[in-house]
């Protein structure tokens, strides 16, 4: 319960400053400038969904996860050491060095980018964004508080995610494309 009070306070605070609490030997706590949070975890199916309660799917907790399901488990394979693609390490160099706007403070505090749609993709989201939202009137008005946590935020996820492949495709010129 802590855990996910700190993520959920962590996300409303990507526009702000999220404050540590203070430790020993410390004058005054530290804190977060503009956190962003990413958590990957794994977890056997039935124990993930076995330990969801009410409680996670209508705070706001569960609305603000990407769940992926992988499928049958594979078979194994040998370890080997691989070089990443020189595409990734063009890729990650050109996002190390980005320093967005101007001033000495850009590094830290970058001027976002805003990154355009093609009329195609424009179309998708915006059916998207109202499949969504008849999905969670429709969950609304049977008294289905899981089913909207399901859908709450399905819309901006997909933004988010379409935004992610945009920036990894072309991360100099990026668009979000119908693909």
């Amino acid at each position: 319960a802590n855990i996910m009070s700190t993520l959920l306070m962590l996300f409303s605070s990507a526009s702000g400053v999220f404050t540590l609490r203070l430790k020993a030997g410390q004058d005054a706590p530290a804190s977060v400038d503009s956190p962003c949070l990413s958590l990957l975890g794994t977890a056997v199916p039935d124990h993930y969904y076995g330990s969801l309660s009410t409680a996670m799917l209508t705070n706001g907790f569960f609305a603000r996860t990407i769940v992926l399901e992988s499928g049958a488990r594979s078979a194994g394979q040998d370890v080997s050491a691989v070089d990443p693609p020189e595409r990734v390490l063009v890729t990650a160099k050109y996002w190390a060095q980005l320093r967005p706007g101007d001033g000495n403070l850009s590094a830290i505090h970058p001027t976002p980018r805003t990154v355009d749609q093609t009329d195609t993709a424009k179309a998708i989201l915006r059916d998207y964004r109202v499949e969504t939202e008849t999905e969670y009137a429709s969950a609304e008005s049977a008294g289905d508080s899981a089913r909207c946590a399901m859908w709450a935020r399905s819309c901006e996820h997909a933004r988010k995610l379409a935004l992610i492949y945009a920036v990894s495709e072309y991360p100099s010129s990026a668009r979000i494309t119908d693909a």
